[in-house]
């Protein structure tokens, strides 16, 4: 009788320490991998905006370069203009 019992309780224990010592290895990787996952996400955005803020910084300098430049010409135009239309007159 405690033979019958040992018999059919022992695959039971061993099916469920078995069950329990594998689905803890399969949910620490399966954890591991999705921390590496969030990890990797996070590192890509955090260069994504450096390199937006870098751009942003960039354009913002070559907007005003380009202002500064068609300022000079406007100038430069409205010179030429006015002496032109000066020297016609004459």
């Amino acid at each position: 009788m405690w033979n019958d019992v040992i018999a059919s309780t022992v695959p039971v224990g061993v099916g469920f320490v078995l069950t329990g010592v594998l689905g803890a290895l399969l949910t620490t990787r399966l954890q591991s991998r999705a921390w590496q996952r969030q990890d990797e996400v996070l590192q890509r955005r955090n260069q994504r905006e450096q390199r937006l803020a870098a751009f942003e910084e960039i354009s913002g300098l070559l907007d005003c370069r380009l202002y500064a430049m068609r300022q000079v010409w406007w100038a430069l135009r409205q010179q030429v203009r006015g002496t032109g239309a000066g020297a016609g007159a004459v």
